[in-house]
């Protein structure tokens, strides 16, 4: 159990850093906007790109994993990663499609390596275990996307944005030097790794409809959040006049509520279940998202962007806890697959929804807030039906 907890703890701090890396340099995108003298959605495509990539390389890691094991398949990862973060800084200020192809790159390794992660988690652990660890991640990874756009918003305001991508280094070396010292093997069970097989896997993932909806209930939340993370810090600069660290600072309260949300799943896990939890967080969210909808009819007020986003935040945590832990509902020799395509739809979802925000209205908040009701209803939709289904 200590050997376990030691692993888990190294790839709480690698998700962290995933998130991070993320999050960190979102309050410079004006910056980089000015730097480059390129439009907002162009440079939106530094996260719509890594989400992309987040999204492709696992579907053949998460399989490689059932066969080679998972501790390679992890190492392939994070040397992506660090691979990308290395580029991102030595030759990010170059020219913008460098900066978005090494973002790519960094979506690519981290991408693989949450999705080994995730399965690494269930292989140690039984269901109600791993959504409640999902739970305790969850309150430790809100922590990076709060500090994470406060430190990226002061280096906006005092040093060069090309400081964040030096941090994102660092963090990466630490990552990967941490997992190749002590990062063991978790699953000794091993099946064939054949492309064809890996096509079959896949078509039998898809086929189970519990599963697939389970994998569209995280989905479309996580796609509403993304709407929403690419389009506030060029809504806030044109809006409010408000960008680095004083913008960080209001968006590090969101977190805050995600914390309390996923600490919340934790304790009532056990008594309620997740199906109940599920459908409190999709209400939650829901009227977090409503709330933000008041900006377009009464006016860009700060407590309706509070309020709204606060309570979206805490509906999103045990929707993600407990929906990515029944999508992965299967045998041990499907575990990495499964998790696999849990990610590919999360981030490819995401990747479009940051797209369509930034190319169809990169300065007004009418389309993410409607991104964000529209993704919600339908996740809430696919709920449903899996509840008439199971009752």
């Amino acid at each position: 159990m200590r050997l376990h907890l030691k692993i888990i703890t190294i790839l709480v701090i690698a998700i962290g850093v995933f998130e991070a890396s993320t999050n960190i340099f979102l309050p410079s995108l004006p910056s980089i906007q000015a730097f480059f003298g390129a439009q907002p959605s162009h440079v939106q495509l530094t996260v719509s790109l890594y989400l992309l990539g987040f999204a492709l390389l696992g579907l053949i890691g998460g399989p490689l994993s059932d066969s080679i094991g998972r501790r390679p398949v992890l190492l392939f990862g994070l040397t992506l990663f660090l691979i990308g973060s290395a580029l991102c800084y030595f030759h990010a200020d170059r020219s913008l499609p460098i900066l978005i192809a090494a973002r790519f790159l960094q979506g690519l390794g981290a991408g693989l390596s949450t999705i080994l992660i995730m399965v690494v988690i269930k292989d140690l652990y039984n269901e109600v275990q791993c959504a409640r660890i999902l739970s305790i991640m969850g309150m430790m990874i809100a922590i990076a996307p709060m500090i994470a756009p406060m430190v990226g918003g002061a280096i906006a305001d005092f040093y060069a944005w090309q400081t964040n991508f030096l941090i994102m280094l660092v963090a990466a070396t630490i990552v990967f030097f941490m997992y190749l010292r002590d990062g063991k093997e978790s699953s000794h069970k091993r099946t064939p790794f054949h492309i064809s097989k890996i096509l079959h896997r896949y078509r039998d993932l898809l086929k189970n409809k519990k599963s697939l909806q389970y994998c569209c209930v995280s989905m479309f939340v996580y796609g509403a959040l993304f709407a929403w993370l690419v389009h506030a810090p060029f809504y806030f600069e044109l809006t409010y006049n408000i960008t680095g660290f004083s913008y960080a600072a209001f968006a590090a309260i969101g977190p805050i509520t995600y914390i309390f949300g996923s600490f919340l799943n934790y304790i009532f896990l056990p008594r309620f279940g997740m199906t109940t939890l599920i459908r409190a967080g999709l209400y939650t969210a829901m009227a977090g998202a409503f709330f933000l909808l008041l900006n377009v009819f009464i006016g860009p007020y700060f407590w309706t962007y509070f309020i709204g986003f606060l309570i979206f935040n805490g509906g999103m945590a045990p929707v993600f806890a407990n929906a990515s832990t029944r999508a992965l509902e299967f045998s041990d020799d499907h575990k990495g697959a499964a998790s696999a395509l849990l990610a590919s739809l999360e981030q490819s979802f995401a990747a479009f929804a940051t797209f369509v925000v930034g190319y169809g209205a990169p300065t007004s908040i009418i389309l993410p807030v409607a991104f964000m009701v529209i993704s919600l209803l339908a996740s809430y939709a696919v709920f449903r039906n899996l509840s008439k289904r199971d009752a």
